[in-house]
């Protein structure tokens, strides 16, 4: 994803106080004006496609799993149809 901004200039930026014995994240800030900020289409059309290509993934997924389980099914034999060998009892 991308985004299209017009006359962009960086007004602040704000970086962090790195120190060895703090755990905290780094994180830079950087502020900016400009004169306008749009997605375009063909930007919008790729993430549509993205998520489309994501919720369908998960759904072959899902689907593969539930018929993995209903293929694992084990037969029985109950012992009266059993055979007995040619012999009558």
């Amino acid at each position: 994803m991308w985004w299209d901004v017009k006359d962009a200039l960086p007004v602040k930026w704000t970086g962090p106080r790195l120190t060895a014995t703090s755990d905290e994240v780094a994180v830079e800030t950087l502020e900016f004006i400009h004169r306008g900020i749009e997605k375009p289409t063909l930007s919008q059309t790729l993430t549509d496609l993205r998520a489309a290509d994501d919720v369908a993934r998960a759904l072959s997924s899902s689907l593969s799993s539930k018929s993995s389980v209903s293929t694992n099914r084990v037969s029985t034999t109950s012992p009266s149809a059993t055979s007995t060998g040619g012999r009558s009892t």
